[in-house]
Order: C-alpha cells, then structure tokens, then sequence
C-alpha cells in the first residue's frame, strides 16, 4: 500500500481482537484505507480511480504475501 500511495502516511499494522477477524472462518484482515471523517480522504474516496487504485493494491499485497 505504501509503494503504491507515496503521499501516505503508514499507520502501521496493528492487532485487535474486532469481531469481523474473530468471527470468520478463514484468515482474514481489516484494510482502512482512507477515512470518511478526513474531509480529504473523503474527496479521494469519491474517485473510481483511488478505489481501482487501492482495490488493485489489496489484491497485489494478498499475492505477495501467499507467495512467502
């Protein structure tokens, strides 16, 4: 995600025991990326070409990482 959104900032990886990674039957994680109470993220939100954008960058960090 960082490679693909340079003017980001990396909050990290963090753990917590949310029901939606608890809950399912597989493994799993909870991407954010952008926050709809950021007025500028929420702008970026809007645009088909951010979400292809950040969709195509979950699918690649997937890959890669089912390749380790």
């Amino acid at each position: 995600m960082a490679e693909r959104f340079t003017g980001n900032v990396s909050r990290g990886v963090k753990q917590a025991g949310f029901y939606v990674l608890r809950g399912a039957l597989m493994p799993s994680v909870l991407v954010e990326i952008a926050f709809i109470s950021n007025p500028w993220e929420e702008q970026m939100l809007q645009s088909l070409d951010f979400r292809l954008a950040s969709a195509e960058a979950i699918v690649d960090a997937v890959l890669k990482f089912a390749e380790q």
